[in-house]
C-alpha cells in the first residue's frame, strides 16, 4: 500500500499493482458462479479468453516450486545444496570462486573429502561377480569356489592387474569395498573387454 502526491499537491493512497495477489484462474471461475448476489458482485462473471493472467509472486514462487519438485523426483539425488551462481542475480551467469565458497561454507567440499577417504562403492560378492563377471577372462579359477575366492581372484586379470592398487579395495565378510577410482577403473576395464565381443555381435546381426 502506498501514498503519495500528485505534481498538483494532492495526495493519493491505492494498492501497489504487484502486491495484488489475485486469485487463480480456476477459482475466480467457480467464485463468479455462485448464486449468491455478493458473490456475483465481487466477481463479476467474464469470459473464459479474458480471465487475468497475471503472474502474482505467489504463483510464480509456487510453479517454481512446483519444476524443483519435479526436477527432484525424477533424479536420484542424495543430498540437496542450492548454490547461486553469482550475486548479481542475473541468469547465463557463473562466478567460480563465489560457487566455490557457498560449497565450502556448506560442507559439501568436507562431506566430498570424508567420502573418498573411504570406500564408498560397496557390492555383494555375487553381485560383483555378475556386475563383472568378464574379468574372469584368462584368469585360472581352478580351486576357487566361494564367491570371496573369485572375487579376489578377478583383481589379478591380466587386463587391470597393473592398474590395482591393494590399499584401493579391502575384501569384506560379505562384500567388496572399493574407494571411488578403484570402481571408475574397472567399470572402464569392463567396457574394454567387453568391445570387443559386443563388435561381433552387432557384426553378425547386421551381416
Amino acid at each position: 500500500y502506498t501514498v503519495g502526491a500528485t505534481p498538483d499537491g494532492k495526495q493519493h493512497s491505492s494498492w501497489v499493482s504487484k502486491n495484488l495477489d489475485k486469485l487463480y484462474d480456476h477459482i475466480y471461475q467457480e467464485l463468479s458462479q455462485s448464486n449468491s448476489e455478493v458473490m456475483a458482485e465481487l466477481y463479476p462473471k467474464v469470459h473464459k479468453d479474458h480471465t487475468h493472467k497475471v503472474q502474482t509472486i505467489s504463483h510464480t514462487f509456487t510453479q517454481s516450486l512446483t519444476d524443483l519438485i519435479k526436477t527432484l523426483t525424477s533424479a536420484s539425488a542424495r543430498f540437496v545444496r542450492c548454490i547461486k551462481s553469482t550475486p548479481l542475480k542475473k541468469p547465463h551467469i557463473i562466478d567460480s570462486s563465489d560457487v566455490l565458497r557457498q560449497l565450502v561454507c556448506s560442507g559439501v567440499i568436507a562431506a566430498l573429502e570424508v567420502r573418498n577417504a573411504g570406500y564408498p562403492t560397496r557390492l555383494d560378492y555375487a553381485q560383483f561377480i555378475r556386475l563383472y563377471h568378464v574379468l574372469t577372462l584368462g584368469v585360472d579359477m581352478t580351486g576357487k569356489s566361494t564367491p570371496k575366492e573369485v572375487a579376489a581372484h578377478m583383481f589379478t586379470n591380466e587386463a587391470i592387474a597393473p592398474y590395482v592398487d591393494k590399499t584401493k579395495f579391502k575384501l569384506g565378510r560379505t562384500k567388496v569395498f572399493m574407494r571411488a577410482e578403484m570402481g571408475v577403473l574397472i567399470s572402464q576395464m569392463k567396457r574394454q573387454l567387453e568391445d570387443p565381443f559386443i563388435r561381433k555381435i552387432q557384426k553378425f546381426i547386421l551381416a
